[in-house]
């Protein structure tokens, strides 16, 4: 009988700590905040190209489904959350010099002013710019230089998720 009674709260233990670890992963966002509405990011950066804003609010809006800790609204005033960012500098330059002064790898560096307000308060549950390099070879030409592109703003998406949920 005790040997049942002890499987039995066992059981129930470990029952009761998988709703609390499940619970746990929604990061340090109150429970309260379900919702996040993302408007298309803007582009205030002197040399960008049209597709650059839709391709990063695109890459941003991918993580946030797929994390699935806060409901994507297509709405203002059905969010909890709201996410607005814009472009700031997209740069590009030599990034290492080889043997007589040639240039063997480019660096590309984007910044994105990122601000995150909790609906509830009207205060921003975080606001910062977020910064990510890339690079590609020299003799690469344009296909390299837009998978360096496209490889830093998943790394961007990645960072502007984990910030929101974390709330920093």
């Amino acid at each position: 009988m005790n040997k049942h009674l002890h499987i039995t709260l066992f059981i129930l233990s470990v029952l009761l700590l998988s709703g609390c670890i499940k619970e746990s992963f929604k990061g340090a966002l109150p429970s309260y905040l379900e919702t996040i509405y993302i408007p298309m990011f803007e582009s205030k950066a002197h040399r960008t190209l049209p597709e650059d804003t839709e391709l990063l609010t695109q890459e941003v809006i991918d993580k946030f489904l797929d994390d699935n800790t806060l409901k994507i609204v297509n709405k203002e005033k059905d969010a909890d959350l709201i996410l607005i960012g814009s472009i700031s500098s997209i740069t590009e330059g030599p990034d290492q010099i080889g043997e007589n002064e040639t240039v063997t790898q480019n660096k590309l560096t984007v910044k994105v002013a990122i601000e995150c307000t909790n609906t509830h308060t009207n205060k921003p549950l975080w606001k910062q710019t977020v910064s990510q390099d890339g690079f590609y070879g020299i003799g690469g030409g344009d296909s390299d230089r837009l998978a360096a592109y496209e490889e830093l703003i998943v790394t961007l998406a990645e960072e502007i998720l984990n910030k929101t949920i974390a709330a920093w």
